[in-house]
């Protein structure tokens, strides 16, 4: 919060976000409305004016609140068909934040401006179904990358910024439930596994998958 409260947002299957106090569970503001079907994934972001709550869900929309205030920011992201399975933010090379989300139907994976929401390239495309699971990092010389997980049970690193796949896609054998990037290392959850990879130096040259 403003106030530098630690909070908890959450997301449910009603389609509302709602924030608690950290220290005591106690409700922050009332619930953000807005998505007509399930929350699929939630995530913070920070502008200069505060910090932004970011929310992917069942109608295929991306939305964003001021975490204040709950006050929503722009319109919905759409693009996406069908839910929206994962959701995170960070920045490109030059600092400008944004939102990576990732959906299922479509199975692509899509950058948007956090400032206007305005997308930013292409959608990108890779996986064989959904994109179940996306986290953003960087390489050791600075350079951010999107890592994503699918149902077809890989995970795909692309430069963020451009989308080029900067390494061959890393076979876990079993669905993408989950992924975090924690300093170098990429963690993520397959099946009924946890999977830990090293982001290494790479050829920054594109690879063609």
């Amino acid at each position: 919060l403003p106030d530098g409260t630690p909070v908890i947002v959450s997301g449910s299957d009603d389609g509302s976000v709602r924030v608690w106090r950290l220290g005591d569970g106690a409700p922050v503001g009332e619930p953000l409305r807005g998505h007509t079907g399930p929350v699929a994934a939630v995530a913070a972001g920070v502008l200069a004016d505060g910090t932004l709550v970011v929310v992917s869900g069942g109608d295929g929309s991306v939305r964003v609140w001021r975490l204040g205030d709950g006050a929503p920011v722009g319109k919905p992201l759409r693009g996406h068909d069908g839910l929206v399975y994962a959701v995170a933010v960070g920045a490109l090379a030059d600092g400008t934040p944004v939102i990576v989300s990732g959906s299922g139907d479509d199975g692509s994976v899509r950058v948007w401006r956090l400032d206007d929401g305005s997308p930013v390239g292409e959608p990108l495309h890779s996986h064989a179904g959904a994109v179940t699971a996306v986290a953003v990092g960087a390489l050791p010389d600075g350079t951010p990358v999107i890592v994503s997980g699918g149902g077809d049970g890989s995970l795909r690193v692309r430069r963020l910024g451009d989308g080029a796949s900067l390494v061959p896609p890393l076979d876990l054998s079993h669905p993408v439930g989950g992924v975090a990037v924690h300093g170098n290392l990429i963690v993520a959850a397959a099946g009924v596994g946890i999977a830990v990879h090293q982001l290494g130096e790479v050829d920054q040259r594109p690879f063609q998958d």
